[in-house]
């Protein structure tokens, strides 16, 4: 015959019903306050920060209303990232830039 044992407990124990965790009534109002607040203050963040008629645009030139810069690329360099030695094998990328004819 097959024997069930619940790890953690006596054998004799075995087969005895466990209780079953009731929340009292403090945790219960504890809890469902939480959620009706956190519910609360998100559809008060929704109307608050919903975009109106006015902050929606047609087009999406007013996303970068400045011409874009031209820039020409003039030597990339590896070295260590800051912060690190060539021991710690961390490699980063430096790229040397020139914009409107002036490098940086």
């Amino acid at each position: 015959m097959p024997h069930s044992h619940r790890p953690g407990l006596p054998a004799n124990d075995a087969d005895a019903a466990m209780p079953e965790f009731v929340p009292g009534r403090t945790v219960t109002v504890a809890i469902r306050s939480a959620v009706g607040v956190a519910a609360a203050i998100t559809l008060l963040g929704l109307i608050v920060f919903w975009p109106s008629a006015s902050t929606r645009h047609a087009s999406g030139s007013t996303l970068f209303p400045d011409p874009p810069i031209k820039a020409r690329v003039i030597d990339v360099t590896s070295a260590p990232c800051s912060g690190t030695t060539e021991a710690d094998q961390v490699p980063c990328n430096f790229i040397g830039l020139q914009l409107n004819g002036q490098p940086l």
